[in-house]
């Protein structure tokens, strides 16, 4: 794992093993074209960079990255994510109650932000025990707990999750990936690459595949899940009362779109 250390006044660049990881603040910011990268701090070879995507690295280190991302941010002792189209302020914690305009001024903001409908940005908020949330000036919007309420408005996804009182897996497959179902990407593979983390599977990543990428993802949560609410889909054609029935028809129901997760009811949490 590569860090930044910011004990000195020159940035240095330092490559640690997993065993030998300091505690470490991690960013989450939606890319835009013109980033310093790896390459600009250190003129090294192989960096990452991200651009609705991972690109410019080896291969083996790109898929290596990519496996890793919900890790590194699960492991960070803080997430700081950068908001550049958000302008309002929120003060460091929980907006006052009584500060209604402050806080309605807030969630129309964020509801417009461009944060939220990453594919990459998904993990990035769900992963960090700690995310504090800074507006285009750097100043605290607020800490990820704090905002659940918003947050669960602006998302979807449930507070108990945004608030770290619920574990990942208390949620069904359908509810998680009923989360990322209105969320964009250029491409079509990096859909199912940046969820490997939330469903806790590993994928080899095969650029240039397209839509084929996640129907890999479903049938890898298939081999490692036995939650059929994976089969909940809006469009469906089949279903089964029996497990049995599952077996050897992934290709026959694996849905080629996430959008078809916007679950219709709410009774998709595992028990």
């Amino acid at each position: 794992m590569r860090l930044l250390d910011t004990s000195t006044s020159t940035l240095t660049l330092k490559e640690f093993k997993a065993y030998q990881i300091p505690p470490y603040a991690i960013l989450s910011h939606r890319w835009g074209d013109e980033e310093l990268t790896f390459q600009d701090l250190d003129r090294i070879d192989e960096f990452i960079q991200q651009t609705s995507g991972y690109k410019k690295v080896k291969r083996a280190e790109l898929s290596e990255a990519i496996n890793s991302m919900f890790a590194w941010y699960q492991n960070a002792g803080i997430c700081y994510a950068y908001l550049d189209d958000v302008v309002q302020e929120g003060g460091s914690g929980i907006i006052p109650d009584g500060v209604g305009n402050s806080k309605f001024r807030l969630y129309a903001e964020l509801r417009e932000s461009k944060w939220f409908t990453r594919w990459w940005t998904l993990q990035e908020l769900i992963a960090p025990r700690v995310l504090l949330m800074l507006n285009v000036d750097w100043v605290d919007i607020g800490y990820k707990r704090d905002l659940c309420y918003i947050l669960h408005s602006v998302t979807g996804i449930d507070e108990t999750m945004l608030r770290g009182t619920a574990k990942l897996e208390s949620f069904s497959i359908a509810k998680r990936m009923s989360w990322a179902a209105d969320r964009q990407t250029t491409r079509p593979e990096d859909i199912a690459y940046s969820l490997m983390g939330i469903f806790n599977v590993n994928l080899p990543l095969i650029y240039g595949e397209g839509d084929n990428a996640f129907l890999r993802l479903q049938e890898e949560i298939i081999r490692n899940s036995d939650d059929h609410s994976i089969f909940a889909w809006e469009e469906t054609r089949f279903r089964s009362t029996t497990q049995a029935a599952f077996s050897h028809v992934h290709q026959q129901i694996s849905s080629s779109r996430p959008i078809s997760f916007l679950l219709r009811c709410r009774a998709c949490r595992s028990t």
